[in-house]
C-alpha cells in the first residue's frame, strides 16, 4: 500500500535527517577509519531509500533491495545517477569489508575516499529532492560543512586552479615550496606549478608559528611531517642544506638499487 503524502513526506524528511547525521560522523577524522567507511555508506543508503519512496517503491525490505530498486528505477533511466549508482555500490563493498572482514586493513585513505562518495550522493539526492518536493528540500537547505581538509582543498585550488595536484603530506617525506595559504587546520605548500601538499598545523599557532613563513619572508621551506602534524619546518640556508641531504641520500639509494 503506498504512503500517505503526508506520511511519505515525514519519512523522506527523517531518511535524509539520518543520511545527514551519518555523513557527518563520515567526516569526523577522530573516528577510526572503518566506523567512517560504516558511516558513509548509511549516509548514501538512506538517501536512496528516500530517493525510492518518491518513486512509490515499496520494495525496500533490505540492503540489496534498495540498492537493486535504486539501479533500476535511477541509474539506468538517467545517466546522471550512473556515477552515484557506482559510488553506492562502491561504498557498499567498502563497508562490507570495514563490518565483516577483519583482516583487511581499512586506511584514513579509504575512509576519506568513501566519505566524498557519500558526499557526493548526498547532494545529488539533495538536488534530485528538490525537483519533486521543494517545500522539504529547498535549494538553500544548508549542506554538511566542508571538512578540515575539504577546506584546506578547496583553498589550495581556488588558488593554483581546479586542475591542481592537492595532496597530503606523508610522514616519511619532505617537502620544499613555498607556502601558499594557511588556513585554520592546515598549512598548504607549493612545491611544483600545479601541486600542492596539505600540511596540518596541530598544534602549530600559524599567527605565531608559521606568521613569517604566511607573509612570504622566506618564500621557499622545507617541511618535515610528523605522525599528526608538522615536525619540522626550515628556511633559507637550512632548508637549502637539508634539501640537498634528501637529494643526496636519494641518489645514494638509487646507486646501491642499481648495485644489487
Amino acid at each position: 500500500m503506498s504512503l500517505e503524502i503526508e506520511e511519505r513526506n515525514e519519512m523522506l524528511k527523517l531518511y535524509m535527517e539520518k543520511a545527514s547525521d551519518s555523513l557527518e560522523d563520515a567526516e569526523k577524522e577522530t573516528n577510526k577509519p572503518s566506523t567512517r567507511v560504516n558511516r558513509a555508506y548509511y549516509s548514501a543508503f538512506y538517501c536512496a531509500t528516500a530517493l525510492l519512496l518518491v518513486k512509490e517503491v515499496e520494495n525496500l525490505s533490505s540492503h540489496k533491495a534498495v540498492l537493486t530498486n535504486f539501479s533500476k528505477y535511477f541509474a539506468k533511466n538517467d545517466l546522471l545517477f550512473l556515477e552515484p549508482e557506482k559510488g553506492l555500490r562502491d561504498l557498499e563493498k567498502s563497508r562490507y569489508e570495514a563490518d565483516y572482514q577483519p583482516k583487511i586493513e581499512i586506511t584514513e585513505a579509504k575512509a576519506n575516499e568513501c566519505t566524498v562518495l557519500a558526499k557526493n550522493f548526498y547532494n545529488t539526492s539533495i538536488r534530485e529532492l528538490n525537483k519533486t518536493n521543494p517545500e522539504l528540500f529547498p535549494e538553500n537547505l544548508e549542506q554538511p560543512p566542508l571538512s578540515p581538509k575539504e577546506s584546506a582543498e578547496e583553498e589550495a585550488w581556488s588558488i593554483l586552479g581546479d586542475d591542481a595536484d592537492v595532496s597530503e603530506a606523508e610522514e616519511d617525506k619532505t617537502y620544499y615550496g613555498s607556502i601558499i595559504s594557511i588556513t585554520d587546520d592546515y598549512a598548504i605548500q607549493r612545491t611544483a606549478k600545479k601541486e600542492a601538499i596539505l600540511h596540518k598545523l596541530d598544534g602549530l599557532d600559524p599567527q605565531v608559528d608559521l606568521f613569517d613563513f604566511a607573509n612570504g619572508n622566506f618564500p621557499a621551506v622545507l617541511i618535515r611531517p610528523g605522525k599528526s602534524g608538522i615536525k619540522e619546518i626550515l628556511s633559507g640556508q637550512e632548508a637549502k642544506k637539508a634539501l640537498l641531504e634528501v637529494n643526496m641520500a636519494k641518489n645514494r639509494e638509487k646507486s646501491q638499487n642499481r648495485t644489487r
